[in-house]
């Protein structure tokens, strides 16, 4: 991964990511992942908890 991902840390401009990706094994209700969906951002996240509740297959295209 190092090869191909830059860790940047915190970055106070979210508006300024390309993704999001959100790895979770257990997830509630994500309020990070609603403000990435709501800035548009393109998202990576497990299909588990809450995270199937917010992003439904049925509706990727």
């Amino acid at each position: 991964m190092k090869n191909n991902v830059i860790m940047l840390g915190y970055v106070d401009n979210c508006k300024a990511r390309y993704v999001y990706i959100l790895p979770s094994l257990f997830e509630g209700f994500p309020l990070s992942l609603l403000e990435a969906l709501a800035e548009g951002t393109c998202v990576i996240a497990s299909n588990v908890g809450g995270i199937k509740e917010i992003i439904r297959i049925e509706e990727i295209y």
